[in-house]
Formats: C-alpha cells, sequence, structure tokens
C-alpha cells in the first residue's frame, strides 16, 4: 500500500511540475512572423460607427495576435459625424490606423 501512495504521489508532482512548465511557457511572449507590408481596407459609411470601431479593433487585435499586415486604412465613403468622430479616436489611439477621405483615391495615396 505505501508503494502505492508512493507512485500516486510522484505522479500527481510529475503532473503539477508540467502544468506549471507549460503555463510558463504560454505566458512568455511569442514573437510572430509580420510581413511587414499590406494593409486592410474599411470602407465606412453613413451611420457606421458601432460597426466601424468593431472591425477596427478585431483587426487590430488580429494583427497584434498574427502579424501579416502593417496598416488599417478607414476609408471615408460619406461618414456622418460620428463615424467621423470615432475614426478620429481610432487613429489617435492605435498605431497604424489612417483615415482617408474622400472618393475619389488612387493606389498612390493608399501606399502612404
Amino acid at each position: 500500500m505505501q508503494l502505492f501512495e508512493d507512485a500516486l504521489l510522484a505522479l500527481l508532482a510529475a503532473l503539477g511540475l508540467v502544468t506549471l512548465l507549460y503555463a510558463l511557457l504560454a505566458a512568455l511572449p511569442r514573437r510572430t512572423k509580420r510581413s511587414g507590408g499590406g494593409a486592410v481596407l474599411v470602407p465606412c459609411g453613413q451611420g457606421d460607427a458601432a460597426r466601424l470601431e468593431a472591425a477596427v479593433r478585431s483587426l487590430l487585435r488580429a494583427r497584434d495576435a498574427f502579424g501579416g499586415f502593417c496598416r488599417v486604412v478607414i476609408v471615408d465613403l460619406g461618414m456622418d459625424a460620428d463615424a467621423r468622430a470615432v475614426a478620429g479616436l481610432l487613429c489617435r489611439e492605435a498605431e497604424g490606423v489612417t483615415l482617408l477621405r474622400g472618393a475619389n483615391l488612387s493606389q498612390k495615396e493608399l501606399l502612404l
């Protein structure tokens, strides 16, 4: 009986050490391979303030987690004042978020 208890205790101790090691490795920051280029366009029309904020924030989370693109470009397709205010706040608070206004956007403007 003593042998069984010792074996069970050793198994639980080993399992605890493996769990602690896994938790430590999971907590360490991971380097992600980023392509360093590319942009994601977020078109925004009138009355899309809540949807714009949700879309940009989810893209920023995806960029931080997985990489793959470096800029989020919000394209003004007739935004109202609320959507323009949200876009301005997102541009100021998040790195790599740009607002482009006007219907005639050229390829040169997108490569800023």
